[in-house]
């Protein structure tokens, strides 16, 4: 009987000559014994790997977990920090409103009370019919000083609570009192008018103080300063003055004609000064008057309407006054603007004679337009181009002693066919 012979199958791996007598499902690789065991230990050793790389990653992860505990414990502590600055926020807020209730109360019980006063003694005048114009004067300036006391708020400044409050006010022009409290992590309240000491009242509260200057009317720096014991006359005149200044809507209506003495110091009449404003006071309270006109060899040539308010409608004569330049507006509008000389040949490209008014206490030193300068022809703030033709496209750039320079277009400039006229 003779068998058949099955062909050998030999061992896969590199260089082994031996029968191959196992088939590995994983790879389809046969191996002979001795390569069995050891493509058996490879694997073994690649599966301690993955467990291995497993236990890492697992140990990294639990880690990360730990982290985010310690997460949640930060934003935990943000909230609370959160809900504690809202609590502090609105208790501040709150104590900041009662603040400014009981300065405002006090405010307008003190207008009320000068008020009720004054009705009540106009009242009286008009029953017994019994009052003349200095009884009229007088209640005007009462009004007046009502009005003052009721936008006597200057501004408000923040210092810490050790600041001296004084001190501030003092270096601030225009400031007669302050209070000052804990808004805001301490807010000193600057004031203007007139007021003494005997006009404090205790709130009894323990987180407020208020002070009064000694001397509120002490000179200050630069064109602010008072100026005392100036001469003052009285102009009988109905007219335009050398200003020409234009028809318009004046928020201030007393005009002076300003002189050229000594005693004026850096206020002597000079075209620029045109329709600026002065704070001059008589002896019978302050006023603010718009310088209108010159008067070179005199001091303050007050016209009729002005002198009768300044002294309390004292004779024509002379008396002395305290005066000073002020950054009040003159004209009921907001800003700078630029107007043509009343009377000016408007429309000629070849000739333009425009000024600024209205400049907040800033004064004109110039105008340029293309860089060439415009001159003063007589005693008024307007500046003559003489020459072109000059497009109304044009801008006129006006300088002034302190500050950045104002621009204007030509055609922007307004024309008023008459001057305003002063009594």
């Amino acid at each position: 009987m003779a068998f058949l012979s099955s062909p050998k199958t030999f061992c896969t791996s590199d260089g082994c000559k031996s029968v191959g007598i196992l088939k590995c499902e994983g790879c389809s690789q046969i191996f002979c014994r001795k390569h069995v065991n050891e493509h058996r230990d490879l694997l073994n050793h690649q599966l301690d790997e993955i467990v291995l790389e497993h236990d890492a990653l697992q140990k990294l992860f639990v880690e990360e977990k730990s982290k985010e505990n310690y997460y949640d414990h930060l934003l935990k502590q943000i909230d609370k920090w959160e809900q504690e600055s809202i609590m502090k926020i609105q208790q501040t807020a709150n104590e900041a409103r009662q603040q400014i209730e009981i300065l405002f109360s006090s405010q307008k019980a003190m207008v009320s009370t000068e008020l009720h006063n004054q009705a009540e003694e106009l009242r009286k005048a008009r029953i017994d019919d019994d009052f003349v114009e200095t009884d009229i004067h007088k209640w005007i300036n009462m009004l007046e000083k009502v009005q003052h006391n009721v936008n006597n708020f200057i501004h408000s400044t923040t210092v810490s609570e050790d600041s001296t409050e004084l001190g501030v006010c003092a270096e601030t022009h225009g400031c007669t009192h302050f209070t000052w409290t804990r808004y805001n992590g301490g807010t000193c309240w600057l004031k203007s008018g007139h007021v003494s000491k005997s006009d404090a009242f205790p709130t009894g509260r323990h987180d407020m103080v208020c002070g009064v200057r000694d001397h509120p009317h002490s000179p200050v720096s630069g064109t602010g300063n008072v100026l005392h014991g100036v001469l003052a006359t009285r102009h009988g005149a109905h007219e335009a003055g050398a200003c020409a200044l234009p028809v318009s809507n004046y928020a201030v209506i007393n005009p002076v004609a300003l002189g050229s003495i000594g005693s004026l110091q850096h206020l002597k009449f000079r075209p620029d000064l045109c329709g600026h404003v002065l704070k001059v006071d008589c002896g019978n309270g302050p006023l603010n008057i718009i310088i209108t006109n010159s008067n070179y060899g005199g001091g303050l040539d007050l016209y009729g309407s002005t002198w009768g308010r300044l002294t309390n409608n004292k004779p024509p004569g002379e008396t002395h006054c305290s005066v000073r330049f002020t950054d009040s507006s003159a004209f009921n509008f907001h800003g700078p603007r630029c107007f043509y000389k009343p009377g000016t040949d408007y429309g000629n490209a070849y000739y333009h004679n425009v000024g600024l008014l209205n400049t907040g206490g800033r004064i004109v030193t110039g105008a340029t337009i293309d860089n060439r300068a415009g001159e003063h022809r007589g005693d008024n703030p307007y500046y003559a181009f003489n020459f072109g033709p000059i497009d109304s496209n044009k801008q006129v750039v006006f300088t002034f002693d302190k500050g950045p320079p104002h621009s204007v277009t030509l055609r922007d400039c307004e024309y008023k066919g008459s001057e305003q006229m002063w009594s």
